[in-house]
């Protein structure tokens, strides 16, 4: 098995709901680095849940680079 990463500028986050549930790191403009699972995406916004069950609200185009894991068969 492998694994793949996956790389999203903000343009190709906004209302992609299939990002929902996932767990990612997200790299803000200011140099700032999020890590969690999405709970919602919206045309605006990203809802970020952390390890702590606390959810953040993200400014999509405050985000500069969101990245995810993919397991692969190969």
């Amino acid at each position: 098995m492998g694994k793949r990463q996956i790389i999203l500028k903000a343009d190709k986050i906004a209302g992609n709901t299939s990002l929902v549930g996932e767990e990612v790191n997200v790299v803000m403009a200011d140099a700032h680095v999020w890590h969690g699972y999405i709970n919602e995406v919206t045309g605006s916004e990203l809802k970020l849940r952390d390890a702590r069950f606390k959810v953040h609200t993200l400014k999509i185009p405050d985000i500069d680079k969101l990245f995810l894991d993919r397991v692969t068969d190969y």
